[in-house]
């Protein structure tokens, strides 16, 4: 993402690059106007998504209900490697 001082244009991203529920909440303060604007978005995105226990419980469901994996069926082992390497970073991020 480009760096930028503007709230608007953070907004504007955070709008572009999430989807799913967080982009609902972001989406749902996007008619408001103001500096708050913003600040508003990431306390509201921090307090449903900021708990690591949450977010760790999370990735355990997805990966417990990861559907079969069959053995020449290359475009899913491919999810499930790409899954894999994100859990890995999620442990990275969230513990050191």
């Amino acid at each position: 993402m480009p760096y930028t001082d503007d709230d608007e244009e953070r907004l504007n991203y955070l709008e572009q690059f999430t989807a799913g529920e967080p982009n609902s909440i972001v989406h749902s303060y996007s008619y408001l106007e103001g500096t708050v604007v913003y600040q508003s978005v990431l306390r509201e995105l921090d307090e449903r998504y900021g708990d690591n226990e949450i977010i760790a419980s999370s990735f355990i469901n997805k990966a417990l209900n990861w559907p079969p994996v069959r053995p020449n069926d290359d475009k899913c082992w491919m999810s499930w490697r790409y899954f894999c390497l994100s859990m890995k970073m999620l442990c990275v991020v969230l513990y050191l």
